[in-house]
């Protein structure tokens, strides 16, 4: 590599949290990548994998080999694609015996590919911790005997100067509430409200003041279309970004 280009890249490594290789893929006879070679690395991506040095192919380096590496596709994409940065949302790669996260982006200059990985081990792991935490808290939902019904507000306009959603969608519903309503299509996750409740204008109501901090509890018209209760009790309430719909059967009662 140029001694401008690498001083270039050593400003450059200063400046970002990324590790950064440089490849100089190696081809066949026909054009095709068959490896490559490490021209450059910042100090970031050799501490990351003692492996990675300066005239190691990337088929020896101890991660993977180059056709298994998570990355290898966009080496490949990259070099094809001049000019066009490809990019690789997070996956799991263990360096030096230690598991991370990463996102990789790679771009083509000249005959050489610059490669970077970001680390986001840290937010894999809040983001797994938050769907371990929704796991148990749709495990709890399933238990209560009433049908319960998460859903997330589509916000349209603002009625003179107050938030006010005219539509929401359905993101969970258990399976008590899949007993309660002869549409158990309509409690699938992403229908609208407005598409499939029957008494939609005024669920939206309530809901919207019940987003507003106000928890709502209404009886509902039986409509036996559409329900197999003759008399059921709704309560909506606002958790976080949802709105929570509590379904009562007053049948027996």
């Amino acid at each position: 590599m140029a001694t401008t280009d690498g001083a270039i890249l050593e400003a450059l490594s200063t400046l970002t949290s990324s590790a950064i290789l440089v490849l100089r893929p190696l081809l066949d006879s026909t054009g095709r990548m068959v490896d490559a070679e490490i021209v450059w690395a910042n100090e970031l991506a050799s501490q990351r994998e003692p492996s990675v040095r300066v005239g190691t192919l990337a088929s020896a380096l101890a991660i993977s080999h180059l056709g298994d590496a998570p990355s290898t596709p966009l080496v490949i994409a990259a070099w094809e694609q001049p000019g066009t940065v490809h990019r690789r949302s997070a996956f799991p790669l263990t360096l030096a015996g230690v598991d991370y996260w990463f996102e990789a982006a790679a771009v083509r200059r000249g005959d050489l590919v610059v490669l970077t990985f970001d680390d986001r081990t840290e937010q894999q792991l809040q983001r797994q911790v938050v769907e371990q935490s929704e796991n148990r808290f749709r495990e709890l939902l399933e238990t209560l005997d009433a049908g319960v019904v998460l859903l997330r507000p589509i916000w349209h306009d603002d009625i003179d100067g107050i938030a006010h959603f005219d539509d929401a969608e359905i993101v969970w519903a258990n399976e008590a509430s899949r007993h309660m309503w002869k549409d158990q299509e309509g409690l699938s996750s992403g229908t609208r409200v407005a598409k499939v409740y029957y008494d939609a204008i005024d669920w939206l109501d309530h809901a919207n003041l019940a987003w507003r901090g106000v928890p709502q509890n209404r009886l509902l018209q039986p409509d036996p279309a559409v329900a197999h209760w003759t008399s059921a009790q709704e309560v909506l309430r606002r958790v976080g970004d949802l709105i929570v719909e509590l379904t009562f059967d007053r049948t027996n009662d």
